[in-house]
């Protein structure tokens, strides 16, 4: 099955130069700001909050980091106005899984909290997020 996985224009060179699209949350503050200044200007950065940190921990520490992928043409809950900015992937080469199974295996009710809600706010974007995968290399 086609899938694709969506970007911000920022980083596409990067996942070109690097042949890797990394997980969520894996590139740090200063690779961020560097992406951003280099594609943008200074002007675009904005410092994370502390409940915008703390958030990512909590979502990292109940269900871990994965690159999103999804059969759909659009992708509103993480790039909303760069549609045309992806990748695809044929889903058996890359061994991507279909969300609904993988997330089975979460059991705490923190990780349920952060599924259920993982799954909610991309429904009500009108997002499918029904793929991930937990490396990506790409074919060069």
């Amino acid at each position: 099955m086609l899938i694709r996985h969506f970007t911000k224009p920022h980083w596409v060179m990067p996942i070109i130069e690097s042949g890797f699209i990394q997980l969520e949350r894996n590139n740090d503050e200063e690779t961020c700001k560097r992406a951003i200044f280099d594609y943008y200007g200074p002007s675009m950065w904005r410092d994370k909050s502390l409940a915008d940190i703390e958030f990512e921990n909590y979502c990292e520490k109940h269900k871990g980091n994965q690159a999103w992928f999804t059969t759909q043409r659009h992708c509103h809950t993480a790039v909303k106005g760069f549609e045309d900015c992806y990748f695809e992937f044929d889903s058996d080469e890359i061994g991507a899984v279909k969300w609904h199974y993988f997330k089975k295996q979460f059991k705490s009710p923190d990780a349920l909290r952060v599924i259920s809600a993982l799954d909610r706010s991309a429904k009500m974007c009108g997002d499918d997020r029904c793929y991930h995968t937990t490396t990506l290399k790409l074919n060069k």
